[in-house]
């Protein structure tokens, strides 16, 4: 079973920069056993999120992994989102630009109507 305070400072330590076998050379100089340690890199490497409830349980990396899938999919959708957006809007901004360079009177006289 992976405890969790080794995965959270694998986590850590990658998340300041320094290399996973670097973050695990220090686990197991602090005392943890190479072998927990080389099973929580596992984790890390997979970018799964480990709840302690999933350590405590016991859940194997399959389940973990599953989480992480379903993690990135959400990411994903949000990303696509983002970038249908801003396609939206970026076409949008071009079709006022196009239009104003061949309707530009034509809306200046709509907005500003000329005073009798």
């Amino acid at each position: 079973m992976v405890k969790e305070e080794i995965v959270t400072g694998l986590k850590n330590a990658v998340a300041r920069g320094e290399s996973l076998e670097k973050a695990m050379a220090s686990m197991t100089s602090a005392g943890y056993s190479a072998e927990e340690v080389r099973e929580a890199s596992g984790y890390v490497s997979m970018g799964a999120s480990v709840s302690i409830g999933a350590v405590e349980a016991g859940q194997g990396a399959e389940a973990i992994a599953g989480q992480a899938i379903k993690s990135e999919n959400k990411k994903g959708r949000k990303k696509a989102w983002l970038v249908a957006i801003l396609i939206l809007v970026l076409v949008l901004i071009i079709g006022g630009v196009i239009a104003s360079i061949f309707f530009g009177e034509e809306i200046l006289g709509f907005l500003f109507p000329p005073e009798f």
